[in-house]
């Protein structure tokens, strides 16, 4: 068979010999199943390309003394955030409560969506369901009008795939999948975001609860099938069983008892497939298939999901992807596309009609009709082949009355009125070839009942057809509050006092823009690809002057008029570095005192460009005009993180992957090649950690925070003296439990220091005191919540602090108040202490919400009393803080072991257990 060879400069996977025809009971064959961590490196080895995203996760949140991503982290994290003070509503001298957190948008963009669902238990069908790669389960009752989020801020996110059980008294029933198994932030790949187990809900989506023995709640590591839930089925035939299908990462796994119980009927352990799917009849036949990566792989069918029979045609000896439709009309009639693993970027479709027997051999019809998905002569789509991008994009769908009627999802829309036998009767109906759809269309599902209302789930959120077998197919928007988008940058005007204006970067979607305040505002996109770092120059300027960048090095000027339009853009990047000289998201800032001078973080130092003005408009080539590689410290290692002081002597302070820290002083007019300020020498830093964020004081230059991002390091330091020492300021969060953070901000308000830092739970904030101990604070509980939060912005000017989110878009909070004080808590709480476990000293929280007379003692683990801290003490309500510095009553410094410490305040009497080390 001759196929045409595709090209975008993407790699595909590639494979070696692989077996077919291969029939199989699988009880023996999935035992004892090969760690799952090296099973994946031998995976992303075989994709041959680098794993951008992987690679960027991995460098800023692995622990740097074993190089891996901590055991259970995310389950670790999350616990530990509930013990974390949250803060109260702030108050206005008057008392009157100013705005709070409130979601910015964007509400018309959504991110990336594979999971999606029409509740048949809705007469009028009118209830959708649909799941953010990295946004978690939103459901709406009014066709996408207005949509809420059902998943909790504490549960997995990630969301794959769903399926609603259909079969009368079970509609009410819903499970989702977690973990993307092939990811795109860009067509290079390397953009997985990990699962962790099957949710289930009772009610019709509004709860969701994870299946306990689908999840080891480690979601960062890959350690058990059910990280990457690809598609899910149930038996709608089956009257007496619950029996649900889920094609995990190298395995089919099947349950008979609504999830509660799990065994894998289809796969093998030594050489698991990568990628795998199964659908079943609506006699209960069920297809499974497997990418030829695996020892066991090809299309299976099976009567009573246990016993196998291999049914590949004999020509179907190498593929990747295999994506299964049924034909809702002809159950005999299943539709097979595939991904290529030869080097191409081609894709081919199937059509097999079972007639007798097992299926095999001559008991099955296989024809391939690959050779008809090109361009049809005389039309323009994007690609000139039918292009899933490797498989990311790769979805299939059959009429639900006609089974001829054919629809495949990739980088866009495609249609076949008689199941691809021939190229005339094709059309292209959505994606990148129309403007009122997106690219990426990973779901098409009609509205039962109907043969012309369809659904899409795409990289792009929710969108509906009325006619979906039209000539000229319309589609709607139904991001109407669908707030899933994926950002990994924001930035405002930090010069313009009220200005609405934000910008951010977001996964596959670009940089998008907002000029109003409203939050049901619409945003528009000004620059496409994913957008990174981003900066506001001038707002108000007509048009309006901004920095936008997608991945590595693409870095470019934006003038963008009011309502949000691209006007030209300009290419900025230095002549000279290759791509990859650049980190996948890398770091760039502006001079906040000088708008036309750029810093640059490479694997070789820092670059600057002195007047990026000058640079021709709308120049797309990388150029020489004004760059200097201002510092080659150090080489070989990528800068992560950069920032410029206001003041002083306008020192740039930069910060590389391995935790060095460095200075360089009069960074704007020293010459090339200049020799930074080693700073990383002056305290104790965790050595080798990822420099995640930096932030000097604008009005004071010897004030500077900055972040490492990895677990189990010191992840938050504070210089008051310009980098010459340094003071670990984790307070609260420390602890082998605490989370990665991403994102750090000083912010002079009314004549107060608040701290902001963006984490992987969350948006905290505290007030800083020399001497004090540090208390972060949750912000926005109710709603970010524990969210990732990989971006912060702020204006002293006026109060605002924004918040960019992966995978719940944007929120922002002004501080209106002159002076800024905290509402005491409504309930009286005892708070984890902090450091936990500690040495030689910790401090203790606690918040009555009323004045009390309070006792706090410490006892060790039998119960015996070794310390009175607070003995009957009037205390006011609000927060207090105890400090115990590790000593019995005589003053000797207790053992090491647990302890508990208890709080009595009059009807609240409350423990906690701590650990002291030695």
């Amino acid at each position: 068979m001759t196929r045409k060879i595709f090209h975008l400069g993407v790699a595909c996977l590639v494979v070696g010999s692989v077996l077919t025809g291969l029939f199989i009971t699988m009880k023996s064959q999935v035992e004892n199943p090969r760690p799952w961590s090296a099973q994946e490196a031998v995976w992303q080895e075989k994709e041959g390309e680098r794993a951008d995203r992987i690679t960027f996760e991995e460098r800023r949140l692995r622990d740097p003394a074993t190089g891996l991503v901590p055991s259970r982290m995310r389950g670790r994290e999350l616990e530990f955030a509930k013990n974390l003070p949250r803060r109260t509503s702030r108050l206005q001298p008057a008392d009157k409560v100013t705005n709070g957190w409130e979601a910015r948008g964007p509400g018309n963009i959504g991110g990336r969506v594979r999971a999606l669902a029409i509740d048949v238990s809705d007469p009028t069908y009118r209830t959708l369901l649909a799941g953010g790669v990295s946004g978690g389960m939103w459901r709406s009752t009014n066709d996408g009008d207005t949509w809420i989020h059902v998943t909790a801020p504490g549960q997995l996110q990630a969301i794959s795939c769903m399926v609603q059980d259909t079969r009368p008294g079970h509609e009410n029933v819903f499970y989702y999948g977690t973990g993307e198994i092939i990811g795109g932030s860009t067509s290079r790949g390397g953009d997985l975001y990990r699962g962790d187990g099957i949710y289930k809900s009772t009610d019709g989506g509004l709860g969701w609860q994870v299946l306990p023995t689908t999840s080891t709640n480690i979601p960062q590591t890959t350690d058990q099938p059910f990280d990457y839930v690809q598609s899910l089925a149930i038996d709608s035939s089956e009257t007496t069983l619950d029996e649900i299908y889920a094609a995990t990462r190298g395995f089919i796994h099947r349950s008979v008892d609504g999830g509660l119980t799990w065994a894998a009927v289809l796969g093998n352990s030594d050489s698991p497939a990568l990628y795998t799917d199964v659908v079943v009849s609506p006699t209960g036949v069920v297809y499974a298939a497997m990418s030829s990566d695996g020892l066991v792989h090809g299309v299976f069918r099976s009567e009573n999901g246990v016993d196998w029979t291999n049914i590949s045609p004999s020509y179907m000896d190498v593929h990747s992807r295999l994506v299964l439709a049924l034909a809702p009309s002809n159950e005999n009639m299943l539709y097979v596309t595939d991904s290529l693993t030869d080097n191409t970027s081609f894709n081919g479709i199937h059509k097999y009609t079972y007639l007798s027997g097992d299926g095999a051999g001559t008991g099955g019809l296989w024809i391939d009709r690959s050779s008809n998905l090109v361009q049809i002569e005389g039309t323009s789509y994007s690609y000139d082949s039918y292009y899933t991008q490797r498989g990311y994009n790769q979805c299939t769908t059959v009429h639900p009355d006609d089974s001829d009627l054919v629809f495949l999802g990739g980088v866009d829309l495609w249609r076949s009125s008689d199941g691809f036998s021939t190229k005339e009767n094709i059309d292209v109906i959505g994606g990148w070839v129309d403007q009122t759809h997106h690219a990426d269309v990973h779901r098409v599902v009609f509205q039962p009942g109907s043969g012309i209302v369809a659904y899409t789930a795409t990289d792009g959120g929710i969108h509906k057809t009325m006619d979906i077998t039209s000539n000229h197919v319309q589609w709607i928007s139904l991001n109407n509050g669908f707030q899933t988008t994926q950002f990994y940058s924001v930035a405002v005007d930090q010069d313009l006092p009220g200005d609405t204006t934000i910008i951010g970067g977001t996964q596959d979607n670009g940089t998008l823009w907002s000029g109003s305040g409203d939050p049901g505002a619409d945003w528009t996109m000004p620059l496409g690809g994913d957008g990174m770092e981003c900066a506001v120059i001038d707002a108000a300027a007509s048009p309006g002057e901004y920095i936008m960048s997608y991945y590595f090095n693409n870095i470019f000027r934006c003038q963008v008029d009011s309502d949000g339009k691209i006007v030209s853009q300009t290419l900025l990047a230095p002549e000279g570095p290759g791509a990859y000289d650049f980190l996948f998201v890398n770091p760039y800032i502006i001079d906040p005192a000088a708008e036309q001078v750029m810093y640059l973080g490479s694997l070789d130092g820092v670059w600057r460009n002195s007047n990026w003005w000058d640079i021709p408009l709308r120049n797309q080539n990388a150029t020489s005009v004004n760059w200097v590689h201002l510092t080659r410290f150090p080489a070989d290692e990528f800068v992560t993180a950069l920032a410029v002081a206001r003041t002083g002597d306008r020192s740039l302070f930069y910060g590389t992957e391995t935790g060095k820290i460095y200075r360089v002083t009069n960074a704007r007019f020293v010459a090339g090649s200049t020799a930074p300020t080693i700073l990383y020498t002056l305290a104790d830093f965790p050595t080798g950690a990822y420099v995640s964020g930096i932030s000097i004081h604008p009005e004071d230059d010897q004030k500077i925070l900055l972040c490492f991002s990895n677990y189990l390091v010191s992840s938050l330091w504070y210089s008051h003296n310009g980098g010459l020492g340094w003071t670990e300021v984790e307070g609260n969060l420390a602890g082998n439990d605490g989370p990665s953070v991403r994102a750090v901000n000083i912010m002079p308000f009314a004549g107060t220091d608040r701290w902001f830092i963006g984490t992987s739970i969350g948006v905290f904030s505290t007030v800083y005191s020399e001497g004090e101990p540090v208390v972060w604070e949750l912000e926005a509980a109710d709603v970010i919540g524990n969210a990732i939060v990989d971006a912060l912005a702020t204006r002293p000017s006026d109060g605002l602090v924004v918040a960019g989110t992966h995978g719940l878009g944007i929120y922002s909070v002004n501080l209106e108040s002159a002076s800024t004080v905290d509402l005491p808590s409504t309930a009286s709480v005892l708070r984890q202490n902090y450091p936990n476990p500690f040495n030689p000293a910790t401090t203790i929280a606690f918040d009555l919400a009323e004045g009390r007379t309070v006792t706090l003692s410490i006892h060790d683990a039998s119960g015996r009393l070794i310390r009175t801290l607070l003995n009957g003490e009037t205390r006011a309500s609000g927060r207090q803080l105890v400090e115990w510095n590790g000593c019995d009553e005589s003053g000797r410094s207790a053992a090491a072991g647990v302890y508990f410490y208890r709080l009595d305040a009059g009807d609240f009497i409350e423990s906690r257990k701590m650990v002291l080390l030695k």
